[in-house]
């Protein structure tokens, strides 16, 4: 189908979609009359702001869901008598359900009562909260020898086992086939203010404003960057000319080499690049040899002063699969990840510095030194590589860091990396967050916390002037039902505020962070699209509720010329 036609059959279908009562101009304009009346005595003049925003930036980014909706139907290859039927059944049950402020002081918590210490009692329904400060050893403990190193795969992989042989007798029991399934953690990228815009042209999307994000195109106002295959190409662009000035062919990548991303800063270009080696392995302690599949990643830095000729200055090689990088001021922070697996032999061969070559990830082919590593308690086998290299010395990895995990993601500001990682209990599963800093490319560990629940959506935790805004869902089990929660961590990621058991009977799809105010959309025949007040981090409260029939995957500032009035 040519792109006329599917736009066709898309208007056909849009006719047929009816704008309920509650989104017509006259009743939105009554909510917001009737929400300022409730406000009482505090924060009308905030309020009014609000009221008028609110409704601009939920027109914007809800009536994507809704378009995605309608295309949905189209791309099952249903007609538009179809898509008009199915989409008319969320709007009525959208109608059955309560008033949105009924759902709103239903659940949120007493965020004055919660903010004074952990395991206190919120407001909605005696929900006991749970986020407190935890020792940064009960998460990872800084390796001082490679023999703990070694403990720590060894556990790992009898964790591993004792898993798998529970998974294969459940399944047995149960008589069904089994199979892992994978938590919805968080990854890192996306867009978290709105998008980084400069003067006259617009640069990339990225998730944290001063975190530049990688893409395989660039935009510095006079020139594209174009990452194509092997090769980048620069187009001039000024006095409204494109004009081709060089095509650089990517250097010191193997024949199984792909390029991924790539940075622009100034006049330095990096790309990020992987590739694949096959390793010959020794089994056992026998003569048979087997191949094995390494993956490493690549960060190659060019000097673009001379746009028509651009010249490699260094690069680096770092052990494991490309994840995710970013780059704050001058400096590259590299993600990889690696399984890693217990070394045939006995301990005290590779407790010894000399054989960590034969065992270890490796950053231009020098292994990660014993200090630089931090062991998960209780073991673990899945390593994240993190290298931080600056455009000036593009050669040598400035700092390295190896966290083993049994399964992990990331967040990156402008001055921490939060890693992510589910603990699965009988009780409610929760996250724990560990808080490393890094300055001018030196990486440090700080502090850790636990919070109730899963970060379901990547843009679910966002830090701003200090704080750290967490977003997740977690499972009521008094009543069976899945309820949303909102922790504010200071620095040290001690609680600061809190809201729980938001949105009972839903689950977070969506949310974002802009300033002092988060927004997040729940999963229902509707999607509510919820606003909180993050101006006060000790007393953060729900300040709106938006219910629109459709679904929504993605959340999108959209920069406001102008309020509506």
């Amino acid at each position: 189908m040519d792109e006329n036609k599917l736009l066709e059959r898309i208007r056909a279908s849009a006719q047929d979609v009816q704008v309920p009562d509650c989104l017509k101009p006259e009743e939105i304009i009554k909510k917001m009359n009737a929400a300022e009346q409730c406000g009482g005595g505090t924060g009308n003049k905030r309020r009014s702001v609000w009221k008028k925003s609110l409704v601009s930036a939920a027109a914007v980014l809800l009536c994507i869901g809704i378009v995605a909706a309608a295309g949905r139907y189209l791309m099952s290859g249903s007609s538009s008598g179809d898509a008009s039927s199915k989409a008319s059944a969320p709007m009525e049950s959208a109608a059955a359900e309560p008033e949105s402020g009924e759902g709103i002081s239903g659940s949120t918590a007493g965020t004055q009562d919660s903010a004074q210490a952990s395991g206190g009692q919120s407001k909605s329904g005696g929900m006991a909260i749970q986020a407190e400060r935890i020792s940064m050893n009960s998460l990872y403990t800084q390796a001082q020898d490679y023999g703990e190193i070694y403990d720590s795969l060894k556990a790992g992989e009898m964790k591993e086992e004792r898993a798998a042989d529970d998974m294969k007798m459940e399944s047995e029991s149960s008589g069904s086939d089994g199979g892992l399934t994978s938590g919805t953690g968080a990854t890192s990228g996306g867009a978290d203010g709105a998008e980084s815009v400069c003067y006259g042209y617009s640069s990339t999307n990225v998730q944290v404003e001063g975190v530049d994000e990688a893409d395989i195109v660039k935009n510095d106002g006079s020139y594209l960057y174009i990452l194509s295959g092997r090769m980048v190409k620069i187009v001039r662009t000024e006095n409204e000319q494109l004009e081709l000035v060089s095509v650089t062919t990517l250097k010191n990548l193997g024949s199984a080499a792909a390029a991924y991303d790539m940075y622009v800063n100034g006049d330095i270009l990096q790309v990020v690049a992987g590739s694949k080696d096959a390793v010959r392995v020794k089994e056992d302690s026998s003569e048979i040899y087997s191949l094995e599949s390494r993956e490493k990643t690549l960060l190659l830095t060019y000097d673009i002063s001379d746009r028509t000729n651009p010249v490699l200055k260094g690069s680096i090689t770092q052990d494991g699969a490309y994840q995710t990088s970013r780059r704050v001021g001058d400096y590259v922070y590299l993600f990889t990840k690696e399984y890693l697996g217990v070394p045939e032999g006995s301990k005290s061969v590779y407790e010894k510095e000399e054989t960590a070559p034969e065992w270890l990830p490796e950053v231009n082919d020098e292994p990660i030194s014993a200090g630089s590593c931090y062991l998960p308690a209780g073991g673990g086998n899945l390593a994240w590589i993190i290298s931080s290299v600056s455009g000036d010395k593009p050669g040598k990895a400035a700092d390295t860091k190896m966290i083993l995990s049994n399964g992990t993601d990331a967040y990156i500001s402008t001055g921490s990396i939060i890693l992510q990682e589910i603990s699965y209990g009988y009780n409610g599963d929760a996250t724990n967050l560990a808080k490393f800093t890094f300055h001018e490319g030196k990486i440090k560990a700080e502090s850790a916390a636990a919070v109730n629940g899963t970060i379901r959506d990547v843009f679910a935790i966002n830090e701003q002037e200090g704080f750290l805004r967490v977003l997740t869902t977690s499972m009521d089990h008094s009543s069976g039902q899945e309820k949303n929660n909102l922790y504010i961590l200071e620095e040290d990621l001690s609680l600061a505020g809190c809201i729980e058991g938001m949105a009972p009977g839903e689950s977070i799809y969506s949310a974002r962070f802009m300033g002092d105010t988060g927004y997040f959309v729940t999963y229902r025949n509707t999607d509510p699209l919820f606003s909180v007040d993050l101006s006060d981090p000790y007393q953060p409260r729900v300040i709106g509720e938006l219910k629109v029939t459709g679904f929504s995957e993605y959340l999108h500032f959209w920069e406001m010329i102008s309020y509506w009035a």
